[in-house]
């Protein structure tokens, strides 16, 4: 059986609820597919160290990390990365 773990973000700047993470809760896996969720906090240096930790624990095939870009009509992949340690808004523990 092939793991597959499936992460989203919990909610942040005020919201009640992240729709990444309402989205991870209601996909569905196919027969022969153990999914794993696992909902990551919104806290900079900390989510990338929960969802290694995730990794290192639970050693999927694979992993979806699936997030919120405000604005975008449609779900799409992120064709390229770029990670910079800076943001518009307080991340949840106020950094």
């Amino acid at each position: 059986m092939k793991r597959i773990l499936i992460t989203g973000f919990m909610p942040f700047a005020g919201a009640t609820l992240n729709p990444a993470w309402e989205a991870v809760k209601n996909v569905t896996a196919p027969e022969g597919v153990e999914l794993i969720r696992k909902e990551i906090s919104v806290v900079f240096g900390q989510a990338i160290d929960e969802l290694l930790q995730a990794v290192e624990e639970l050693r999927p095939d694979a992993v979806i990390c699936v997030g919120l870009a405000q604005g975008r009509p449609a779900i799409t992949p992120e064709r390229v990365a770029i990670n910079v340690n800076d943001a518009r808004i307080p991340d949840t523990s106020g950094a």
